[in-house]
């Protein structure tokens, strides 16, 4: 009996034994193709081709990675070569209406000397408190026939008093010319220190924007509030109004901008941006018509002598603005076509007497003749020239209200 038991489990061992060698070979075989798989797919020759879109992006991808080249600037600096530099802005390079005799500028200038020995030559456009990013465009613009060679290196310190409605198109109109005519520029674009330390003012909103469009258009950023938040320094020694840098306040300032230019940064191949909007492009057209253009016809009226066709603007409508001094406690008022420009209507306020280079509005009809009407003497006698460029889109909420209409 005890042999018919065991005789059975002795002839189940051989298929026992085959099927365990047959489910290893399975696992073996499988592990064969899933190794092969995976090489193939490492192989750019079993890839599958390219959609155009895809093959559009890795071209775009490479072109990316070699259409940069170092600063002219930098090299410039360390081979001692004569370098020019450009700064334009409001009051923070402007300095204090009061009488502030310590620039950052200065102190950057004289940070350069000593770390570089290279010959610098340095020209400050910048303007008084109240000017915005329009005033420093028409303040270039009108100065550019008579520069006789590019910048090396520009500096803005802009977005204080700017409209932050506006502050994108003029911005991005500024930087298009800057590089229309400074190929090889380095543009920097300075966050201001006021963005942290200001109660008042528009800097802090337009940082962000600011940051962006800079980048978007090839520029260089310097955030200059991070200079302040990272001097340890308590912020009321190195301002002493909360807006525009003390001596040690410029001292900070300074070393942080050497920081910034000792990176040597990359820049594109083409600086200026082919694919600008119509508005960037518009404020390359540009015509400065002075008051000794104008024939002033009583106290209150100015009528241009010609058209601005005849002073090289052939546009039909235009992005208009006006340059004019005031006085204390003196309003200025002028109209143009349905235009009417009130500097009480300023935004942060103008700050008593000064020179002002400030936007009427855009999209507005150049009349034949052309008639500017001020609402006093006191407001015409304060006129200094009209500025005409291409008309641009604004975003938002309009600059200026429409004069009211009369019976």
């Amino acid at each position: 009996m005890e042999s018919n038991t065991t005789q059975p489990s002795k002839s189940r061992l051989p298929w026992i034994i085959l099927t365990i060698l047959i489910l290893l070979l399975a696992g073996f075989f499988s592990f064969l193709v899933f190794t092969a798989m995976r090489q193939d797919a490492r192989d750019p020759a079993m890839q599958p081709p390219k959609t155009e879109a895809a093959k559009t992006e890795s071209i775009s991808a490479s072109s990316a990675e070699v259409s940069t080249h170092p600063s002219v600037f930098l090299s410039k600096l360390q081979k001692e070569k004569d370098v020019s530099l450009l700064f334009l802005g409001d009051s923070y390079s402007a300095g204090a209406a009061q009488g502030q005799n310590t620039l950052w500028q200065d102190a950057l200038l004289n940070l350069l000397h000593d770390r570089f020995h290279a010959r610098l030559h340095s020209d400050n456009l910048a303007l008084p408190a109240g000017n915005d990013t329009y005033s420093s465009y028409v303040a270039y613009m009108r100065q550019v026939s008579e520069q006789t060679s590019p910048y090396d290196a520009i500096f803005l310190s802009l977005g204080f008093y700017d409209d932050p409605f506006t502050f994108e198109t003029y911005l991005r109109g500024l930087i298009a010319c800057l590089q229309a005519h400074n190929p090889d520029a380095v543009i920097y674009g300075l966050i201001p220190s006021s963005a942290l330390t200001a109660s008042v003012g528009n800097a802090d909103e337009n940082a962000t924007l600011q940051t962006a469009i800079l980048q978007s258009t090839g520029c260089q950023t310097i955030n200059l509030s991070e200079a302040f938040a990272v001097s340890h320094q308590d912020f009321s020694t190195l301002t002493d109004d909360g807006i525009l840098p003390n001596e040690a306040g410029a001292d900070v300032i300074s070393k942080w901008i050497l920081l910034s230019i000792e990176k040597d940064p990359t820049l594109p191949e083409t600086s200026f941006d082919a694919d600008a909007s119509d508005s960037s492009k518009a404020f390359l057209d540009f015509a400065y018509l002075d008051a000794a253009k104008f024939n002033r016809m009583d106290d209150t009226h100015y009528q241009l002598t010609g058209t601005p066709k005849s002073y090289g603007f052939s546009h039909s409508t235009a992005l208009v603005g006006i340059e004019f001094n005031t006085v204390e406690a003196t309003s200025f008022e002028v109209s143009i076509g349905d235009r009417l420009f009130r500097s009480a209507d300023r935004t942060p306020a103008l700050s008593g007497s000064g020179r002002y280079i400030l936007p009427l509005g855009n999209n507005l009809i150049l009349q034949d003749p052309l008639v500017l009407t001020f609402s006093s003497k006191e407001s015409a006698d304060q006129f200094h020239g009209l500025i005409l460029s291409g008309n641009v889109s604004l975003i938002g909420k309009p600059i200026l209200p429409e004069m009211p209409e009369t019976t």
